[in-house]
């Protein structure tokens, strides 16, 4: 059974759900931070249900167009504490330069990397590709050490 979690509000919505070891996030519109909250909210609803061990985030962020000050803020934890509960991999479709510089931001105020060229997408399906073969690689790591 999958999980899927969805909300709307006047400017933007969301729909989270599970795949395997990878949650998806396709967001569309302006995000303000009550959403972001929300959305965050929702995220570690389905993250709890993830078995332990790494797992990876794909974000469809195709129409989104931007986030507040206020919700990059708090898109800031969100990164920070699904690294801790295993996020090893994320892989984007975007075609905004400000989004990717936003989320550059909310990466480096998290302490994670800036996005590299192969974590984006054309397609959902190719970005999936990428996240699977990078967890098989972190799960075969693991069982190496």
């Amino acid at each position: 059974m999958t999980t899927v979690l969805s909300y709307q509000d006047r400017y933007a919505s969301y729909r989270l759900s599970i795949e395997n070891r990878i949650v998806c996030a396709v967001v569309s519109g302006a995000v303000g931070n009550s959403f972001a909250a929300r959305y965050n909210k929702d995220f570690y609803l389905l993250i709890d249900q993830l078995e332990p061990g790494p797992w990876g985030h794909f974000g469809d962020f195709k129409n989104l167009e931007a986030l507040t000050a206020e919700a990059q803020q708090t898109s800031n934890l969100l990164h920070k504490e699904a690294s801790k509960r295993g996020c090893v991999i994320s892989a984007f479709r975007m075609n905004s330069a400000l989004l990717t510089n936003q989320v550059n931001m909310i990466r480096n105020n998290s302490d994670l990397p800036t996005l590299e060229n192969q974590q984006f997408f054309e397609t959902k399906q190719q970005a999936i590709a990428f996240i699977e073969d990078f967890i098989a690689n972190a799960i075969n790591t693991e069982k190496t050490c």
